[in-house]
This record gives C-alpha cells, structure tokens and sequence, in this order.
C-alpha cells in the first residue's frame, strides 16, 4: 500500500557589425477523484464502457496533499508527497493551482526530485512555483529531473529568495517538454547567480529529444546550458518561439567541446537586452562543437558581443531569417 493518501476536498475537479562569430567552422491518482486519458505513458489500466480497458494517467491536485500556495507557507513536504505518490502509479498530472508554492529548499535537502513519466501541469502564470533557500547564496534548485517523458507547462517558476544554483537541473533524459513556462532568476534584485536549465554532466549520458516552445528565461545568469567537462551525447534540441530577456550570460549556450551534440534548432524566438559586462560572453545563441544545427526566424535586439557565436569544430550551422539590432556594440579584437 501507498503510505501516504491524500487529503479529500469537497471541490472536486473531474476529468552592422559582425554578429556572428564563426571560429574554423564550416556552416552549411487522487482515487476516485482525478484520472483524465492522456495516452500509455505511465498508465493505468481501467474498465471502459463495455468491459474494454482502456489508458489513464492518474492526476493529483498537490492541495490535496496540504499545499495552501499562499506564498508564506512552505508546501514543498505537500509537493514531494503528491509526487511520490503518483510516482507509486507509474507517474501521472501534478496539477498546480493558481496561487505562489513556496518550495523552502534546505542545505540537506537541496532539491525536489522529479522522475520520469509525469507533467506538472499549471493553470498559466498565475500557477507560481517560488524557490526560497534556507541559506542565503546557498546552492538549491528547484527540481533535480531524473527520467523519460517528463513535460512541464502553463506554469511560473521563479527565485524568491537569495540563492545560488539551477530552476531545473536535467540528468539523462528522453522526451522533455518545457511548454509555456516563465522561468525567472529575479537578479539582479535578488542576490545570487541562478540559471534556468542545466544539463548534467554526467559521463556517458544521453539527451534525446528535449523541447523547449512558448516559454520565458529572464533575469538568469544562464538561459541554458552544459559545462565544457560534460562527456554526454545529446541529440534533437527544438527551442521555439521562446523569448530570452535580461539574462547575464549566455541565453542559450550548446556547449560540447568534450562531448556530441547535434540536431539543434533555434527558431521564432525573441533574444533581447542581455545583461553581460564580460568580454567574449552574453550570447544569444553559443555553439561548441555542434554538428548541425538552425538558428532561423529569432529577433537579437542589444547585445554588447556576437549575438550568435560558433566555434570549436562547430559544424553543419545555418543561420537565416533572422533581425539583428543594436548588437554587437561593446569593442572587440579577435
């Protein structure tokens, strides 16, 4: 048995300058209360009319689990409880309500895990997932990913508090989906060097099919990144109509220069005001040794350096489509 059941509600819901840098390249289940059909994946079997069975995901709404999402209580024990239990159902919908989640992440426990085969799903940006720190400029993150078929959408995940570490930090995975979703490092207001997304260095690892559409990465250090030391294959990268804005350092940096990374695509995506000071750092878009990759139909506005930058074996890179303003402003001998 599971050991931990949720709470009961009554309410129940049913159902000009060079601006692109090129180095050596060659371009070219509550029970009873909330399962809705959404496919195999992590599924129940259940009796359909007729006898048939049929597929179902389980959901669990984490107010259920004793989240209030009032921004002053801590509902991270209520949000790692509905995890673990739809993780006991072979995954299923974390529903977020409107309102602000505070997740306290501690010096012992730095993070919430989330596996595979399930969606944390919001009702838009008034679903806020607030990550506070018991230690100032302590590292935290707000979920450690560790699985396949992982989708997070129609959510805000947002710092509330001085820290330093990673919104989402991604281990080997296959099928991640980042849709409609406001990630905000709130810097340099609040104290801290945070980015968005991480990919791990995990040696031997391997990304498959990561998605990133609709959403927001503003006032981060790093959009979105992988350190130089990362021995990892990662193939099948989309980000698309994705807006970057006030972020410090690289927006979206596909950086392999020890390990595979190919079949990259940037397109319909906003990259504006980057707030870097360093020399040679603050791009739109980096490459390090990609092997194909398209950077098409973005819009660069404000950029000291190259909003586009290639480099390092990089190979196979189209860029095309896209408008360039105001970029590339800082002096720079190369």
């Amino acid at each position: 048995m599971l050991g931990f059941q949720p709470r009961r509600r009554r309410r129940l819901a049913f159902g000009g300058a060079l601006l692109v840098f090129m180095v050596g390249i060659v371009l070219a289940v509550v029970p009873g209360d909330r399962f809705k059909s959404v496919g195999t994946a992590g599924a129940m079997e259940t009796s359909a009319p007729g006898g048939s069975s049929s597929a179902v995901a389980a959901e669990a709404d984490i107010r259920d689990f004793g989240a209030v999402c009032d921004g002053v209580q801590n509902d991270r024990y209520a949000i790692r409880n509905a995890i673990s239990y739809l993780s006991g159902l072979g995954g299923g919908v974390l529903n977020i309500p409107a309102g602000d989640c505070r997740m306290l992440q501690t010096a012992q426990v730095p993070y919430t895990y989330l596996p595979g085969n399930f969606t944390v799903r919001g009702q838009g940006a008034s679903s806020r997932l607030s990550l506070a720190c018991d230690v100032a400029n302590g590292y935290n993150e707000m979920f450690r990913i560790k699985g396949d078929n992982i989708t997070i959408e129609n959510v805000s995940i947002v710092r509330s508090t001085p820290c330093s570490g990673v919104m989402l930090d991604i281990y080997p995975a296959s099928n991640f989906t980042l849709r409609n979703v406001i990630i905000d490092g709130q810097g340099p207001s609040i104290s801290g060097t945070m980015h968005g997304m991480v990919l791990a260095s995990v040696r031997g690892a391997v990304y498959n099919n990561l998605t990133i559409s609709n959403s927001v990465f503003r006032n981060l250090r790093f959009g979105f990144f992988q350190a130089n030391n990362a021995l990892t294959t990662t193939d099948n990268v989309l980000v698309d109509g994705t807006t970057f804005s006030g972020n410090s350092a690289d927006d979206l940096e596909f950086n392999a220069p020890q390990g595979v990374m190919r079949n990259i695509t940037v397109q319909n995506s906003t990259f504006v005001n980057n707030k870097s000071t360093a020399s040679a750092s603050g791009f739109g878009v980096g490459f390090a040794n990609v092997q194909g990759a398209v950077v098409a139909n973005n819009t660069f506005d404000s950029y000291s350096y190259e909003p586009v930058h290639i480099e390092d074996r990089s190979s196979q890179i189209t860029v095309s489509g896209n408008r360039f303003t105001n970029s590339f402003t800082a002096s720079k001998s190369w």
